[in-house]
């Protein structure tokens, strides 16, 4: 054992140094490493936080966009449905056809309205109409019926020719309104 202890004082700044080594693995390891574990365990928590942080935000963008299609198509929905203020009326629609057909050049043999067909969300009204008219004019008064801010739909079309030098055409259309009914019940 003596041996030892002399060998020990011959070369104490040696055995420090291998102790203090040990002593700083030791310390190492047993404490700095499992800090650090925790350390980039926290960071990587903090990046998932953040991580999910921005897709909330994203979804909140997305919410704040889809609200606003929504809100742009109920305005789209509601230019197509014939929305009056006052009760909805067959003579506004009647003086709507003539002034398109004026418009157009063409001329009405018969305008008939037909029972209206009631629905969940709106009523539609079908009209008949017997018309002469040369086929451009034709077109135009299509096309007005098409760019105006009533929905309409041609149900039925059936064109004849007068004659076969003739360009002019009696025509046979069905056309339906939709249109919203108001009521005092809905705005409350």
């Amino acid at each position: 054992m003596e041996n030892f202890w002399e060998i020990v004082k011959e070369h104490r700044w040696r055995v420090i140094l291998y102790l203090s080594v040990l002593l700083f693995l030791y310390l190492l390891f047993a404490y700095l490493v499992p800090s650090v574990k925790e350390l980039l365990q926290l960071e990587h928590a903090i990046r998932e936080n953040n991580r999910r942080i921005q897709e909330v935000e994203e979804w909140q963008e997305k919410s704040v966009l889809l609200k606003a299609h929504n809100r742009k198509l109920k305005k789209q929905l509601d230019q197509l449905l014939f929305n009056y203020r006052q009760p909805f009326q067959v003579s506004a629609i009647m003086s709507f056809l003539n002034q398109a057909a004026e418009k157009s050049g063409i001329d009405f043999l018969t305008i008939k309205p037909q029972k209206k067909k009631v629905y969940k969300r709106h009523q539609t009204l079908p009209i008949q109409l017997e018309i002469n008219a040369c086929y451009h004019s034709l077109a135009r008064f299509i096309n007005n019926l098409e760019t105006s801010s009533i929905l309409i739909k041609i149900e039925r079309l059936r064109i004849f020719s007068q004659s076969m030098v003739s360009n002019q055409l009696r025509v046979e259309m069905t056309i339906s309104v939709y249109y919203q009914e108001h009521s005092d019940e809905a705005n409350d």
